[in-house]
């Protein structure tokens, strides 16, 4: 069992309690996954689309996006959610809200089972945020 030092213990006594989440993932074949939230029971699949993994496993290929795609997707899902919540406490009559997330990676690979993808990196990620409101 880990000790926290006393000044840890007390000021993580005073914090709300923490919302716990947990997902599980699940290897379906091919390069497809199936992820759960065992909170909420929403499913998703993620895979690979064949052009990158030169196989075609059948009609289920390409049935969802990829993790990086998967992790873009998040990134701007949260920032929606962010700017939703925050135009609400301020008072903004919203009446659209963009974001776009883009990445760079420091190679591009022909397959996931290629021995590169063990290097393969994001170098960079770029968000866009275009809001439409006024204040009411």
């Amino acid at each position: 069992m880990r000790t926290l030092n006393p000044r840890v213990r007390a000021t993580a006594s005073h914090r709300q309690e923490a919302a716990s989440l947990s997902v599980q993932a699940r290897w379906l074949g091919g390069y497809r996954c199936e992820a759960t939230d065992l909170v909420n029971g929403h499913e998703l699949l993620g895979d690979e689309p064949e052009s990158l993994t030169g196989e075609n496993t059948g009609p289920s290929e390409n049935t969802g996006p990829n993790p990086f795609t998967l992790l873009l997707m998040s990134l701007a899902n949260c920032t929606v959610t962010t700017l939703v919540g925050v135009s609400r406490e301020k008072g903004i009559d919203l009446r659209g809200i963009e974001v776009q997330v883009k990445h760079k990676q420091n190679r591009t690979i022909k397959s996931p089972a290629s021995p590169m993808q063990r290097g393969l990196r994001m170098t960079e990620m770029r968000r866009s945020i275009v809001v439409d409101g006024q204040y009411v």
